[in-house]
This record gives C-alpha cells, sequence and structure tokens, in this order.
C-alpha cells in the first residue's frame, strides 16, 4: 500500500497514521485479516465519535429546525423533537428572537432512544425543550476523512493510536503518552477556536452563530485499559 500521502484521506490511510505512531505499518483496509486492521475496526468509530463530541469542530456542526413528535415528554419539558441519525451532541437552541439557550440555562435536555431508519433501528437522540420550534445547532458525525480538519485528524490519529497500542502488545506508558497528545491537541484547536465565539443573543442568519467555537468536555476521555 501506498504510505507516502500528504495527509489521510480514507479511514485506512488515517489508521495506517495511527498505526504508525506506534512504528508498526500501515493497513490497507479496515477489513484486513490482521491483528492490526482488527484492532483499529475495533475502536476507529467509537474513538471518532468521541472525539467529535469533545469539541465545537467546526467541519462537523450542523443546523435543523426539528418536526416535533406528537408524543409529549413525561417531565417538565414536554415538547419532544428526534434529532437527526448522525447528531452527535447538541449544542445550543435559537428561538425566533435570534435568544441562544445552553444546556445548563435549563430550557432543554435530551434523552437516547431507538430511531427507525430503514429495516434497522439505530440510536438516536430526542431533545425535550419548552421552546417552541427551536433551531437546533448540534455536531453531526462525519465519515469521510476527506472533511476532516487537519487539527482532528492529528488528534484522531493520537488517540487512536493510544487505544489499539495496548491490543498490538505496546506499553501502557506509550499509550498515556500518545492520549496526552491527542488531549494536547485537542487543547491547542480549542485556543485557537476560542477566539470567535457567539453572544448570547444574535441578529443575523443562524451562520453567524457557527462562529461560536470552544472546547467544553461532556466528561472527559474514555479508556478500555
Amino acid at each position: 500500500m501506498t504510505t507516502g500521502f500528504a495527509r489521510p484521506q480514507t479511514e485506512a490511510e488515517m489508521a495506517s497514521l495511527a498505526l504508525g505512531h506506534l512504528g508498526m505499518s500501515g493497513i490497507a483496509d479496515l477489513n484486513d485479516n490482521n491483528i492490526r486492521a482488527r484492532a483499529c475496526k475495533q475502536f476507529y468509530a467509537t474513538a471518532r465519535d468521541t472525539l467529535l463530541r469533545e469539541k465545537w469542530w467546526s467541519f462537523a456542526a450542523a443546523w435543523i429546525q426539528p418536526g416535533k413528535d406528537p408524543q409529549q415528554g413525561l417531565g417538565p419539558l414536554k415538547a419532544r423533537y428526534v434529532m437527526p441519525e448522525n447528531c452527535l451532541r447538541i449544542r445550543y437552541l435559537a428561538d425566533d428572537m435570534g435568544s441562544l439557550f445552553y444546556e445548563e440555562d435549563g430550557r432543554w435536555t435530551t434523552e437516547a432512544m431507538e430511531v427507525k431508519d430503514g429495516d434497522a433501528p439505530k440510536e438516536g437522540v430526542v431533545l425535550l425543550t419548552d421552546l417552541g420550534a427551536p433551531l437546533v445547532s448540534y455536531t453531526r458525525r462525519v465519515d469521510e476523512v476527506r472533511q476532516w480538519d487537519p487539527s482532528f485528524i492529528t488528534a484522531f490519529g493520537y488517540e487512536l493510536a493510544s487505544l489499539v497500542g495496548r491490543r498490538l502488545g505496546r506499553s501502557r506508558t506509550l499509550g498515556d503518552d500518545l492520549h496526552a497528545r491527542a488531549v494536547d491537541a485537542i487543547g491547542t484547536a480549542a485556543t485557537i477556536d476560542s477566539k470567535s465565539k457567539a453572544r448570547k443573543t444574535i441578529t443575523r442568519t443562524p451562520t453567524v452563530i457557527l462562529a461560536r467555537t470552544g472546547w467544553r468536555s461532556p466528561g472527559g476521555w474514555f479508556h478500555w485499559w
């Protein structure tokens, strides 16, 4: 396989970058029948989605005004809105007056549910709120590696390497070091992005709100060793 690509364009190239951090040769496909490919495939999707949730990555930002579910919520927030299947984390809501509402404001929350999409049900996110017809800003799952921000590629490469390393016989010390590099890469990206932050009210189109960036961890990182 080719290893001299300027930046990863596919899942296999992304996994090969991670394996390179471990001093190992790359793979041609995540479905290859070897331990390196199997280890990368085991952790790839979970690591990607977790990392996407960790920061306001502009390449993964999306907006939607979801349709209201006829079924009401049981708690104090009655209105339910089923989010798209690719929704990983809701960031904030905007009402028709341009005010922004974050989860800590107490005007909305989320719950998990199964969403019927084709033949097989999938895990989905439901928004509960007392706001009428909210415009929702959220982080979406981005599968295409070629669409990823360079900072995300850097952080993901280190994090994936840290996760697969132990299974491939590398030391825990190396895994911890690679994980620390991933955290540093996210912190650097967040520092750059924090130069542009949204106000609590807006008066222009939703694209202006996309200027609000920054890293607010939902609960830290995950590890299985």
